[in-house]
């Protein structure tokens, strides 16, 4: 299995069943498939190399040679199309690299084979493969590659490197030659072949791996700056991918085993799992790598990958059964206790452990305590403190009687013991942690102080079972930690008693809190359900660690927790012991690259370079997705390509346009918008590892939900034309109609007053001259020309006030006042009464159809009329004014009156009422005999 991180940060295995790619949360897995041929030529990849152009090479058992497509994710096999240059050769391909011009260099059954990439055309990729000589012969060299693309060949029989030096032609120059006179001179090691080449690109330099030991050549110079002999490197050395890291240590692979060597010391260890689980694994190793962040991964024969954790080795695993207390005996030695009468050792130096017989206890002390298993509370010159069941003990060293102070709480049967922890500090009180809460006892006073949960009190305890209790290492005086069973972790103000509250929801990894030992920083570790949590009280942050970490399991045990004299802190478990130094628990500082790993819709994974696919290129390399508006459900996975504890890699995302904020996924590596309104988003997210650095420049994905039709811009602005089409053509149309309208009115004024006026004008004049002529001649015919005569002149006024009404230029309010002038001065001309006529000049400016100017104008002769025939007055009042756009006309007389319940109704003033109606006005009639008749007319217009 060879392991490799591209640039991207994808993790990427060859195994025998295919190509895996790993993002942390899960395994892509390529593979050969008969159908289908841009496929693995075969599935059993022997290696893998990434170009300068970030294309990824394969390798494969029988000698096939695949480019992977990143965009499509298929891959080209590498052939020669056109039958103008050679084929690859048969058989493993062990090694591939790239020169400077861009060129692949293929080792293949020992031959070396240059493959030149032709891809100016797209969709038609070619290659020219030729086979390049080498200074040696075949069977006994190894091709091997820089950063820098720099190529060596390394002659493991002679003990001899060549660089390629012009790659023109290619011409191989020696680098480095075993036993040379030159380097017998620097004092080189003796004579032994060279296994195998190893670039620090850092610093530019190579280690060259022999038999007997390690040089450290500049890689510009081949000048040897530092040597190693150590005989451990024999035949037995598998020269299969070993690794460096940023510590300067060489792991490698002997006997199937994991070594590293120190090029610090010049020292071999051996590396075994400190989990038994993973030992026998650790035993079949093929293969190592170091990834960008510096964690080693290990392929196996047969047991999967395995991960080497730098942190997981400064916890220090010991032990595989669970402990209950800890503590330090005088000469160093820590003592575990495993039982009420049973404990064990551990003795730091030489790191082992062993039984201790059982303990004799004194008779003075408790059943349940040891003088080695359970130190007391407190010991001073007068005697010692401890603290048994539910009481408190002060035991004299003069062999006075035991005192016993019982604690002031009510006993809980919850749990074994009712005294949980206790604590001396240095103005004699005596603290002690229970089930029902917490006691403070003063030494000299003999008085006790409680301090409960009160559930109405958010400053008060926030649980009553109190495991564990220690001073602030700051603020002694002034602080108390206290660890709960389920409520947390509480800082209680020594002087108040107030307590502020540390839980989950604020970065803990579990509210159940077993112990707590402070560092020389002034952090508080604790010991929890969920394994260990760092607090530092000035930052008010958490870091937490698990079993993934190195601890002996997520679980640890309450009293299992000790700092030794020397800073080193214990906590003990339900499968062993972790022992550390703070200061040895490094932080994960790599900030990692944050990629976007998969794309759905509708809960549904979206494909690549279909025909129908909005994905035509792989998530991780598409900048923009554009999208119908049916499929505006959306799903977004990202990974954060840190390896460590992939489980512990935070996000924070926003959807630009949707998003104000960004929202804390926590440890969530999706993201799910459903219901997206047409427009264009940016998505965004940002990820850290699992030490909480954070890569602050977001990777970004464009989305665009396309509108429905009816949503389109070019709908909308159709539906705008047509409703300002629909507009103008109404306004036409009206215009249209209002102008026949005009027309045809004016038409029948015309008409009416050419025809019918003429023919009844004639009429009157030919029955006035009848008349005249039969009242000379005494004819009894004289009264009925009369009468025609009387009716011929009405109907003439009535055509007269008909085709005045109907005439558009009449329409004008100022043409109406005209006309009633008019009328009401030959009215009252005919009775010689003295007429008053106020209109309000601000009535030019109201306009009138022809029904409103009709009935109006109907309705003030009409009252004009019945006072001149009925009223017999001597003046005659008209007013008309406009009022809040209201008309009101006003009409009175001096005349005799009447009394208007009396009077029957005549048609007149019935018509005058619904005249008034169909203006949408009042009309109101008020008189009185002997003082006359007022009328008032009032409408809206």
């Amino acid at each position: 299995m060879r392991i490799f991180q591209d640039r991207y940060g994808f993790m990427w295995f060859a195994t025998l069943d295919g190509l895996n790619r790993y993002d942390g949360y899960r395994f892509t897995v390529f593979r050969h498939d008969p159908r289908d041929s841009a496929s693995l030529t075969e599935s059993y990849v022997q290696t893998f190399f990434e170009d300068s152009k970030g294309r990824l090479w394969i390798g494969t058992i029988s000698g096939g040679l695949d480019l992977f497509d990143r965009v499509t994710e298929t891959f080209v096999h590498v052939k020669d199309k056109d039958g103008k240059t050679e084929a690859l050769s048969n058989g493993p391909i062990s090694a591939i690299t790239e020169d400077r011009q861009g060129r692949i260099w293929v080792q293949a059954n020992q031959q070396i084979q240059l493959v030149t990439v032709d891809d100016k055309k797209a969709g038609d990729r070619r290659f020219s493969i030729r086979t390049v000589s080498v200074p040696f012969p075949s069977g006994s060299h190894n091709l091997f590659g820089t950063k820098s693309r720099s190529i060596y060949q390394v002659n493991a029989r002679e003990g001899i490197v060549y660089k390629l030096t012009d790659e023109t032609i290619p011409t191989w120059s020696v680098f480095f030659r075993q036993g040379s006179s030159a380097a017998k001179k620097k004092k080189q090691l003796p004579t032994k072949p060279v296994l195998q080449l190893l670039e620090d690109s850092s610093k530019r330099k190579l280690y060259i791996l022999h038999e007997n030991g390690v040089s450290l050549l500049d890689e510009k110079t081949g000048s040897i700056d530092k040597q190693f002999q150590n005989d451990f490197f024999t035949n037995t050395f598998s020269p299969l991918q070993p690794s460096l890291d940023r510590n300067g240590l060489i792991w490698f692979l002997r006997m199937d085993s994991l070594f590293f060597f120190n090029t610090n010391t010049g020292k071999v260890e051996s590396a075994v799992a400190s989990d038994a689980s993973l030992q026998v694994a650790s035993t079949h190793c093929y293969s190592t790598y170091v990834d960008q962040s510096g964690l080693l991964w290990v392929g196996t024969n047969g047991f999967g990958i395995l991960k080497r954790n730098a942190r997981a080795e400064a916890f220090h695993h010991t032990g595989y059964t669970s402990f209950y207390t800890i503590n330090e005996a005088p000469n160093g030695e820590i003592l575990f206790g495993v039982s009420v009468s049973s404990g064990m050792m551990y003795d730091r130096k030489t790191k082992t452990l062993a039984s201790l017989p059982s303990l004799v206890r004194s008779e003075q002390e408790s059943a349940y305590y040891s003088r080695y298993l359970a130190p007391p509370i407190a010991t001073d010159a007068a005697g010692t403190w401890r603290a048994e069941d539910v009481s408190l003990y002060f035991m004299p060293h003069k062999g006075q009687q035991v005192k016993k102070y019982d604690v002031p709480l009510p006993n809980s049967k919850d749990y074994p013991d009712f005294i949980q922890t206790g604590l001396d500090d240095s103005n004699g009180h005596i603290w002690l942690g229970t089930t029902q809460g917490l006691a403070r006892f003063g030494k000299n006073d003999k008085s006790w102080a409680v301090y409960r949960n009160d559930p109405g009190n958010r400053e008060s305890l926030s649980s009553n079972r109190i495991f564990c209790l220690i001073f602030d290492p700051v603020q002694p005086r002034k602080y108390l930690w206290i660890g709960t069973d389920g409520g947390g972790l509480n800082r209680m103000d020594l002087a108040t008693g107030k307590c502020i509250v540390y839980r989950t929801k604020d970065g803990l990894p579990n509210d159940v809190i077993y112990g707590i030992l402070p560092d020389d920083e002034g952090n508080l570790w604790m010991s929890t359900n969920k394994g260990l949590s760092c607090f530092n009280p000035v930052k008010q942050t958490f870091r937490n660690f698990d079993y993934k970490d190195g601890l002996q399991s997520n679980e640890f045990n309450r009293r299992s927790y000790y700092r030794t004299k020397d800073g080193c802190l214990f906590f003990g478990g339900v499968k062993g012991f972790n022992y550390f130094f703070p200061a040895e628990i490094g932080k994960n500082q790599a900030v990692p690259k944050v990629v976007i790993t998969g794309f759905e819709i509708r809960n549904k994974p979206v494909p690549i370079a279909t025909q129908a696919s909005p994905l035509q290129s792989a998530i991780y390399l598409t900048k923009n997705i554009t999208l119908p508006y049916e499929q505006n459900f959306v799903s977004f996975e990202f990974a954060a390509m840190d390896f460590v504890n992939p489980e512990k890699n935070n996000y924070r995302y926003k959807l630009e346009g949707l998003d104000k904020d960004w929202i804390d996924g926590g440890t969530n590596n999706s993201a799910t918008y459903t219901n997206l309104d047409p427009g264009t988003y940016t998505f965004l997210v940002k990820g850290s590892n699992n030490d909480g650095a954070w890569n602050d420049t977001p990777t970004s994905l464009q989305l665009t939900i396309l509108p429905p039709w009816y949503m389109t811009w070019w709908f909308r602005t159709a539906i705008v034309f047509s409703v300002l089409l629909s507009v103008w053509l109404g306004y036409r149309y009206r215009l249209a109609q209002s102008l026949k309208l005009h027309a045809m009115r004016d038409r029948i004024a015309g008409d009416l007053h050419d025809e019918v006026g003429s023919n009844l004008s004639n009429i009157y004049i030919f029955s006035n001259v009848a008349q005249e002529k039969a009242i000379a001649k005494n004819e009894t015919t004289a009264p009925l020309l009369q009468k025609i005569t009387d009716y011929t002149q009405i109907s003439m006024e009535a055509m007269h006030d008909i085709v005045w009404m109907i005439n558009t230029r009449n329409d004008r309010f100022e043409n109406i006042m005209v006309r009633m002038r008019t009328l009401a001065a030959e009215i009252s001309e005919s009775l010689e009464c003295r007429l008053h006529l106020a209109f309000d000049e601000k009535l030019t400016t109201v306009k009138l159809n022809m029904e409103d100017r009709k009935n109006l104008y109907l309705i003030y002769k009409e009252a004009l009329t019945n006072m001149a025939k009925h009223a017999d007055c001597a003046t005659l009042w008209v007013e008309m004014k406009l009022v809040r756009h209201a008309v009101t006309l006003t009409i009175r007389d001096d005349g005799k009156g009447f009394d208007p319940t009396s009077t029957s109704k005549g048609n007149g003033l019935f018509n005058m009422k619904n005249r008034a109606a169909l203006l949408k006005g009042t009309l109101t009639l008020t008189s009185a005999e002997g003082e006359g008749t007022r009328l008032q007319l009032r409408f809206k217009v």
